[in-house]
C-alpha cells in the first residue's frame, strides 16, 4: 500500500491525503514488482503435512499436522516467481499456477517423490511431519474387531537425511 502524501490538498487545506507524486508511484511499483519476483527461474521443493502409515486398507497411523505451514511457504515462493513442487497429503484450496502439488501419503511415498524432484530443486524446504514409526505388518484386509483391545506392533521407519533428522 502506497501511503498518502502530506501537503496542500485540492480543498486548499494542508495535511495528509495528498496523492503521491508520479515519480514516487513509479518507484514504489518498480520496487514492489522487482522484490516480488526475486525467486524467478528457481525450482523449489516443499514437503508439507503429515504422513499416514497404513495398518490395513482402512486404518492408518498419523499425526495432526495440517500442512498449513508448508502450503504457506510454497505459496510465498510461488508468489515470488518460483516454480514450486509441493509434496504431501494436502489439497490446495485455490491452486497457484506456479505450484505443482504431488499427493503422497506414506513416508515411503514422500521419500520417493522427494528423490524424484530433489535434483531439479534449487531450494528445498522440508517442513513435513514425517512419521517416525509404521506398522510392522500391513493387513491386506480390514482388521476385524476382536474384543476390547488390539495391539499393533510398530517398527521404526527407514531413515533418510533427505527428508528428516535421524
Amino acid at each position: 500500500m502506497l501511503p498518502v502524501g502530506y501537503g496542500e490538498l485540492t480543498s486548499g487545506l494542508v495535511g495528509e491525503g495528498r496523492m503521491a507524486e508520479p515519480e514516487e508511484i513509479v518507484a514504489f511499483l518498480a520496487d514492489f514488482f522487482q522484490r516480488k519476483q526475486d525467486f524467478q527461474g528457481k525450482n523449489v521443493l516443499v514437503t508439507a503435512g503429515p504422513t499416514y502409515e497404513a495398518s490395513d486398507p482402512v486404518r492408518f497411523i498419523g499425526n495432526r499436522s495440517s500442512g498449513k505451514m508448508g502450503v504457506a511457504i510454497a505459496e510465498q515462493f510461488a508468489e515470488h516467481g518460483a516454480r514450486v513442487t509441493l509434496l504431501g497429503p494436502i489439497r490446495l484450496a485455490a491452486g497457484h499456477p506456479n505450484i505443482q502439488a504431488v499427493r503422497v501419503e506414506s513416508a515411503q511415498q514422500m521419500y520417493e517423490a522427494a528423490v524424484q524432484h530433489f535434483e531439479k530443486a534449487d531450494i528445498s524446504v522440508l517442513s513435513a511431519a514425517v512419521a517416525d514409526y509404521r506398522p510392522a505388518v500391513v493387513a491386506e484386509q480390514k482388521i476385524k474387531k476382536r474384543g476390547d483391545n488390539m495391539t499393533i506392533e510398530l517398527e521404526r521407519r527407514p531413515t533418510s537425511p533427505l527428508l528428516w533428522a535421524n
